[in-house]
């Protein structure tokens, strides 16, 4: 249990990804704008992608990693794995750096949000999560066992920089918006 001390944590915490980025968000696509997507895809890519909600983490996954080396576990939602990354950071008083081309994120989904014009990024990731881990081995090794795939994608630094590089280009992460809906009525 959390008290309201800050929490003191040290610079260099690896961050793995559970699940992939935007998954959860481009199965309710696949479901809910199916005949806009039959106008693209074949059949069977849509029923597919719709039946990848399957293969996401649950809850035990990210127990099993509170107890096998991770410091802070943050389950993924909405507003996508940027949000996520940000809260992370929050919850842990630190900074962080991560290579974007180092997170999860399947084809299905690639595809489905350029259809849309979204980013898979920010895109609904339920089901996922972002571990920090201090004891790194433990962790991947037990999360194998459990035959989940934990992505080392960056690590936790000082200060409060939240960056995301991709090759050449740094990007600063920004506060998430509270209230941004990409699964509804209207993707877009």
């Amino acid at each position: 249990m959390r008290t309201g001390k800050a929490l003191s944590v040290p610079q260099g915490l690896d961050i793995y990804m559970l699940g992939s980025a935007g998954l959860f968000g481009a199965c309710i696509l696949s479901v809910r704008k199916e005949n806009e997507l039959l106008a693209r895809f074949r059949t069977s890519f849509v029923k597919e992608t719709a039946g990848l909600i399957r293969t996401l983490p649950d809850i035990r996954a990210a127990r099993a990693a509170y107890r096998n080396g991770a410091v802070c576990v943050q389950m993924l939602g909405e507003d996508g794995v940027f949000a996520g990354l940000w809260r992370l950071a929050e919850s842990l008083h630190c900074g962080l750096e991560t290579d974007l081309r180092r997170i999860p994120v399947r084809q299905e989904t690639i595809e489905i949000c350029e259809f849309f014009g979204l980013n898979p990024y920010e895109l609904h990731s339920g089901g996922s999560f972002l571990a920090a881990a201090a004891k790194p081995e433990l962790f991947v090794s037990a999360m194998e066992k459990r035959g989940l795939v934990s992505e080392y994608i960056g690590h936790t630094t000082g200060g409060n920089d939240r960056i995301v590089q991709n090759r050449d280009i740094r990007r600063y992460l920004t506060r998430p918006e509270g209230g941004r809906h990409v699964c509804g009525n209207n993707p877009a």
